[in-house]
């Protein structure tokens, strides 16, 4: 999933923020609707515009942030900095967001500054990512869908102790999948707890056969002296 689509189904859908998700990378992360789409249906019309013509539509987004559309037509505009592979001009602006929302709306800002870290993270600026991210867990530390976007950034900053500890979070919740298992055998295989990994890889493979990131780590442990049979392995 691009990080476009990622943050539009972040941006636009219709659950609640309690609702079950998934690690990035197999389906989107769920969040409440963003403020003012129910009252501006410029706000709905611009993001379809994203979806036909990015480059019209962002100018056209751009328009609307000048002509004074507030909240819903900035951050209209940075999901047209990404549809345009703008991804470092976008994470500016969902950061600049989040930092005027703060006060009235800390809720939604912890959204923006996670999205701004996620932008971050998509134009290869992990440690930028992490600026964000922070300011996100200092609101909502204890947030299992900010830990679901919180794993891929540490993991892309190799702070894999960090990685591991989200996802650890997430797992005790029954929230990892295929990819959240592979990506903790990643964090566990560079904190050098290879029997960890092993166990993990296990699970993803058993769960999902042909993922190949995991196949790969398998691989890769299997040359370290670790045999994995995902098959007769039980979670």
């Amino acid at each position: 999933m691009s990080i476009l689509a990622l943050i539009l189904a972040a941006a636009l859908s219709s659950q609640t923020a309690t609702a079950p998700a998934t690690v990035p990378g197999d389906g989107p992360v769920v969040y409440d609707n963003f403020p003012g789409q129910g009252l501006d249906p410029r706000y709905g019309e611009c993001v379809a515009a994203l979806e036909t013509d990015p480059e019209a539509g962002r100018a056209a987004a751009l328009r609307w942030v000048t002509d004074g559309g507030g909240a819903p037509a900035v951050h209209c505009a940075a999901l047209a900095d990404l549809a345009m592979d703008l991804p470092r001009v976008g994470a500016r602006r969902l950061y600049a967001l989040a930092e005027d929302l703060r006060a009235d709306d800390p809720g939604m800002a912890a959204r923006l500054y996670a999205q701004s870290a996620q932008a971050w993270l998509a134009g290869d600026e992990p440690e930028k990512a992490l600026i964000p991210l922070e300011k996100a867990y200092g609101i909502a530390p204890r947030s299992p869908e900010l830990h679901l976007m919180a794993a891929p950034v540490y993991a892309g900053a190799e702070r894999w102790g960090q990685t591991k500890r989200v996802l650890d979070l997430l797992e005790s919740e029954h929230r990892l999948n295929a990819n959240g298992y592979t990506l903790r055998a990643k964090a566990k295989q560079m904190l050098a707890d290879y029997e960890g990994a092993a166990a993990d890889i296990r699970i993803a493979l058993n769960r999902e056969p042909e993922n190949i990131d995991a196949l790969i780590i398998r691989g890769e442990l299997i040359q370290a002296g670790y045999e994995i049979d995902p098959w007769g392995a039980p979670e």
